[in-house]
């Protein structure tokens, strides 16, 4: 390589780094680092049962691990995984581990009905608004279902994309966040 053409190169790389493209996509790729190396506490949120109970996460202190399972009764994916989830959690339980469900439905009467069907009980829970669009902007959650894993003692976020339960490796994979 001559030296006109390696000066080339270099000043082809050095314009590269000055395009604001370039400067865009870094940015976003130092913020996305970020986020993960300082992985945000999952949220004190307000969602009730079908009782009417709210979530209380101090409860679930003396857990291992907590799977946050996001879920809509619109998703046809949601009401596939969830009742295998759903019959995985006596295993769960002895592992120390509690499954939460919350639904980002907006229909009261659709997710009463859902809920019901898939058997899901008092441990799911529908966001309100705010929670609802907190957490759907912040854990990036663009479709159903969604499995976030949490500390139970610190609620740090372990994962932000959980393992899906319908798949043979879910229980291996859970035990090595444990």
């Amino acid at each position: 390589m001559t030296q006109i053409q390696k000066s080339t190169k270099e000043k082809s790389w050095y314009d590269l780094q000055e395009h604001p493209y370039f400067k865009a996509a870094l940015n976003k790729v130092e913020h996305v680092k970020s986020f993960y190396d300082n992985m945000p506490v999952f949220p004190e949120i307000t969602p009730r049962n079908l009782k009417g109970d709210s979530l209380k996460f101090d409860q679930l202190r003396d857990r291992k691990m907590i799977i946050v399972a996001i879920w809509s009764s619109k998703g046809r994916n949601s009401k596939m995984d969830l009742p295998v989830l759903l019959k995985k959690e006596a295993v769960l339980n002895k592992m120390e581990v509690q499954v939460v469900y919350l639904t980002d439905d907006e229909d009261y009467e659709r997710w009463r009905k859902s809920n019901h069907l898939i058997g899901l009980g008092s441990n799911s829970y529908l966001l309100n608004v705010t929670d609802r669009d907190f957490i759907k902007n912040s854990y990036d959650v663009v479709s159903t279902p969604r499995y976030l894993l949490i500390d139970s003692k610190t609620r740090t976020i372990i994962e932000l994309v959980g393992a899906d339960p319908t798949l043979s490796d879910f229980m291996k994979k859970l035990k090595t966040k444990l």
